[in-house]
């Protein structure tokens, strides 16, 4: 730590618009990260490009509720599939490996939702209807009471530059976050993490056929002198993608750089208010990457977070934008409680598809 601080020249002008402003930024970030445009990006399969709805259909929740089993996701997409093609439709899966949070880090099917069995047919089953499948990872957070955790867990730690260490968990409303630390942060840059994140993801993919893969936390920024993280973040995205050509890597949250390895970012929020990234200069989020909503989105019933730590939350549906993919919330029985709020966001992802992507 020393009394000065070494920075790049600022340039200081005006500007007649904020787009007179952006785009000479826009072009600066996209030369510096070597940012492609969406059109142009090889990691984005086709597959992909054909999204019009994200349903983030929640599992079990942290206190071991369980708001869809794998049964209950499968016939949730059967009804979805009456209101919209199955190859439109990106099934989004919190909690999906069992109490949300409680098992990041050692994912597995869990035996109360159905099992390996029932996550096999439920992969099946979306298969057949033309669904993509999407289960949800945490990319820096992970239980501490794991079997090996010592080996893997601990070298792999977040550490500042002053030597503090990271922490906190998600509890069922986040009263508790920096208390009980049943959960530890991890830098994907440490190798024992990435390899054992990357093993499971690969392993999973490689049993169950799911098509996509999504990262909580992914935007998270931390100055571990140890590891750099962005790098890190940037050589696990193409491991995965050279195991799975045609997979589709998603992450939560959004910073410039980010768009150079992870194609789709769910919008981020503050207590549940959403932060769409395209709102001050569109060109700087679109032109690269899409997004889709938050999954502490409220369900359309009773404005459930589901799974997520908010509890409840009043914006339930997503600006209809090209950058942002129409999102609905899932939880237990929302398309049977509010039909007709649910198919005003199945319209929303139809007439997407019509303004986006048939014309391409």
């Amino acid at each position: 730590m020393s009394d000065k601080i070494e920075a790049p020249e600022w340039e200081i002008g005006w500007g007649s618009s904020v787009a007179e402003i952006y785009e000479p930024h826009r072009l600066h970030v996209e030369k510096c990260y070597g940012l492609k445009t969406w059109e142009k990006r090889t990691d984005v399969p086709d597959w992909a490009r054909e999204i019009s709805l994200v349903a983030a259909i929640h599992c079990q929740h942290w206190t071991g509720y369980v708001f869809n089993d794998y049964e209950m996701v499968l016939e949730n997409l059967k009804k979805i599939c009456t209101h919209i093609e199955g190859r439109r439709v990106l099934a989004y899966l919190p909690g999906w490996e069992g109490r949300y949070y409680w098992k990041y880090g050692n994912y597995s099917p869990d035996e109360r939702m159905g099992g390996k069995e029932g996550f096999r047919k439920l992969c099946e089953g979306a298969r057949d209807l033309g669904v993509h499948v999407m289960p949800m990872f945490g990319i820096n957070v992970v239980g501490n009471h794991f079997e090996g955790y010592e080996e893997w867990g601990v070298p792999s730690e977040f550490k500042g530059p002053a030597g503090s260490q990271y922490g906190g968990s998600v509890d069922w409303d986040g009263s508790r976050h920096y208390d009980h630390n049943s959960n530890r942060s991890l830098n994907p840059a440490a190798p024992r993490w990435q390899n054992r994140l990357y093993s499971q993801v690969t392993g999973l993919m490689t049993d169950y056929g799911f098509d996509a893969a999504f990262f909580d936390i992914s935007a998270v920024w931390m100055n571990d002198p140890n590891h750099y993280l962005y790098d890190g973040v940037k050589q696990l995205m193409s491991r995965l993608k050279k195991f799975n050509p045609d997979m589709l890597l998603a992450g939560e949250g959004w910073y410039d750089g980010l768009a150079a390895c992870i194609p789709l970012l769910q919008c981020g929020h503050t207590d549940g208010v959403l932060h769409w990234h395209d709102e001050a200069f569109p060109p700087m989020f679109d032109s690269y990457v899409r997004g889709f909503g938050h999954l502490c989105l409220g369900d359309v019933s009773r404005g459930s977070t589901g799974v997520h730590e908010l509890g409840f939350n009043p914006i339930k549906r997503c600006p209809l934008r090209r950058g942002i993919i129409p999102t609905i919330t899932i939880t237990d029985g929302t398309l049977e409680n509010a039909p007709e709020a649910a198919a005003e966001i199945f319209e929303d992802a139809n007439r997407y598809a019509r303004m986006y992507l048939e014309q391409n």
